[in-house]
């Protein structure tokens, strides 16, 4: 785990909880998925900008086609699951908490739901419907109101994630699919490698340890530290790599490899 430095000196910024919460709801809580997810929905909300929409729709007036703010003008109430899955902070910080990060994200989502600290609603979007969540707090229960009274009209549009877009899975995703379950002294490892390395590299590094069924982070690891010191031949050289599953197995990098 690395060591925090503490909080900046000047100018910092705060995300409002109500009181309620430490004195009534955060006692009950016993999850660490729905605590994790409860304080990072809270955060992100205060945060949002035009991701979604909810507009006024006057009952003579057609359904809007395309909306793109809200109707008073105010950052939307609500989040999607899509953008909380594309959050790359909220899932490194779930990954090992269940399973899988999405099963922590889902089982969180739905304990919060439950306690009442979140409301839910499914709406209709560009790839059907998705769960969208908004705080219980006197604006997000007029909000919902509304829209269950048909008054807010409301329609996903595409989501902007929390980080950079990638197009690839994130390195805990890989792991969990290639090598399995990982303790919490690799998470720092993992994010330091997945800062250091592209995307492109890390997601085929772990595709040559599945095709030579050597599923492990070091054999992975090697696989990345010699393509930054010796350059990587972006394919030229794959069938080498087929015919010698043990091609990372070998010269300097073998010594920090268990077999």
């Amino acid at each position: 785990m690395a060591d925090f430095d503490g909080f900046p000196s000047g100018k910092v910024r705060y995300t409002a909880i109500p009181d309620l919460f430490f004195s009534a709801v955060l006692p009950e809580i016993d999850n660490l998925a729905e605590l994790k997810v409860t304080l990072h929905v809270f955060w992100r909300l205060q945060r949002k900008s035009g991701d979604s929409a909810a507009v006024p729709r006057p009952a003579q007036e057609p359904a809007p086609t395309d909306v793109k703010g809200h109707g008073s003008g105010q950052a939307p109430l609500y989040i999607g699951l899509s953008e909380l899955l594309a959050d790359r902070d909220l899932m490194a910080g779930l990954a090992g908490v269940a399973a899988t990060a999405e099963q922590a994200l889902r089982d969180g989502l739905a304990r919060a739901v439950e306690r009442r600290t979140l409301l839910q609603i499914d709406v209709a979007g560009p790839d059907g419907t998705e769960p969208w969540f908004l705080p219980n707090t006197e604006r997000g229960r007029r909000i919902l109101d509304q829209i269950e009274r048909g008054e807010l009209e409301v329609r996903a549009l595409s989501p902007r994630p929390a980080a950079q877009p990638v197009a690839h899975p994130n390195i805990f995703t890989l792991y969990e699919q290639t090598v399995g379950l990982f303790s919490p002294l690799l998470r720092d490892e993992l994010l330091e490698a997945e800062q250091q390395y592209p995307p492109g590299w890390i997601a085929e590094a772990f595709k040559i340890a599945a095709e030579n069924n050597v599923r492990k982070w070091t054999y992975v690891r090697a696989i990345l530290e010699r393509w930054a010191t010796e350059g990587k031949d972006d394919g030229t050289n794959k069938r080498r790599t087929e015919e010698d599953p043990d091609r990372y197995l070998k010269g300097k990098y073998a010594p920090f490899i268990r077999h």
